[in-house]
């Protein structure tokens, strides 16, 4: 079972031992319309992924996982900020950096230190979760990040209504 690096509420990961046997052997396309953390498209076998969901910057930030992540900018990134370290005034600074820039890359990070790994955004559409962890991806170091999964997806942000009128 792949586990997706993001959480996100109402994620089917304790689920996908259940949800996998009811799946076609053979899917051409796979359509997740609700896709949220990406973990049934991570683990269901497709030959091509169409992962909808209305959360626009986190289907900006599978798009960065799936064209520009370097894991040395992350490095970089856990340096600039000492995010193995980090604190809560930190984490602050980090995400108005954040809600100003709208960087895909510190979304991953703030998901990564924030209360119970959320992601959460205000009506303005800022991330407003609060601090609560030290920086750790899936309870490992930061090269355990496999965004090679995200390669062969395609993302959209719309209502469900918009995604089918697509197809």
């Amino acid at each position: 079972m792949v586990r997706s690096p993001i959480v996100y509420s109402g994620s089917k990961f304790s689920l996908m031992k259940q949800l996998l046997p009811l799946f076609p052997k053979n899917i051409d396309t796979f359509y997740d319309v609700f896709c949220g953390s990406c973990t049934v498209s991570l683990n269901v076998n497709a030959n091509h992924y169409k992962c909808n969901d209305i959360c626009k910057p986190l289907i900006d930030l599978y798009n960065y996982f799936k064209t520009e992540y370097q894991e040395n900018k992350l490095q970089e990134y856990i340096e600039k900020y000492d995010l193995y370290n980090i604190k809560d005034e930190a984490f602050y600074n980090i995400r108005t950096l954040y809600n100003s820039s709208k960087d895909p890359l510190l979304l991953y990070i703030l998901s990564r230190c924030s209360f119970n790994h959320m992601i959460r955004f205000n009506s303005k559409n800022e991330f407003n979760a609060g601090f609560g962890n030290l920086f750790k991806i899936n309870g490992k170091h930061h090269y355990d990040l496999d965004i090679f999964k995200f390669k062969n997806k395609d993302f959209y942000s719309q209502n469900f209504d918009d995604f089918f009128k697509c197809f």
